[in-house]
């Protein structure tokens, strides 16, 4: 069934954003728009009228409209093991090639990428105010220890591994920390 833009266009916050955007994003994304179910696209539409600069990152990457407009995370959000897994699966690739600015790009568009994803339900009214912030602080949690996982690599790379003697007398590898301050880990980041 196609979409009426108009119509929706017109019943958001921004509705001229929105009839700017759409037809450069469908340009270079028409299969996602083809197959995009109406709860997505309405996520879409909500986010670019509210906010300008998500709409530049989206006509900067359109392949981001499948993971952050996906209709089963839009409804029920992503899991912490999951947002593991990815930004695992992302550095692996960049720390394999010891490529660490690349790495850090790789995280900073995840990161981006989860924040649409996260704005569209917070906009559509998906999910509620613990919900949200309990995402947020989980993608902060993920991208904190991505960030970590880069410098240790970095540093090992240009130093070597450290190590330490313990209260025995034996070497050990020396683990790295961050401490975090405030609200980090309290799932209440806003």
């Amino acid at each position: 069934m196609p979409v009426d833009w108009d119509k929706l266009a017109v019943a958001c916050l921004d509705p001229e954003a929105v009839r700017r955007a759409i037809p450069r994003l469908q340009e270079q994304a028409d299969a996602w728009f083809q197959g995009a179910p109406i709860d997505s696209v309405q996520a879409l539409v909500a986010v670019i009228a509210a906010s300008p600069s998500i709409a530049r990152f989206l006509l900067r990457f359109p392949e981001w409209l499948g993971p952050a407009f996906d209709a089963s995370s839009l409804q029920f959000g992503r899991r912490l093991e999951g947002l593991r897994r990815e930004i695992g699966a992302l550095l692996d690739a960049a720390l394999s090639r010891g490529d660490h600015p690349q790495a850090l790009r790789e995280l900073r568009r995840f990161r981006q990428r989860e924040q649409i994803r996260i704005a569209a339900r917070d906009l559509t009214g998906r999910a509620d105010l613990p919900a949200i912030m309990r995402e947020l602080s989980e993608l902060a949690e993920v991208c904190l220890a991505g960030v970590l996982r880069v410098v240790r690599a970095q540093l090992a790379s240009q130093a070597g591994e450290p190590w330490h003697l313990d209260a025995d007398g034996e070497w050990r590898p020396t683990e790295f920390c961050v401490l975090g301050l405030s609200k980090l880990g309290g799932l209440e980041l806003n």
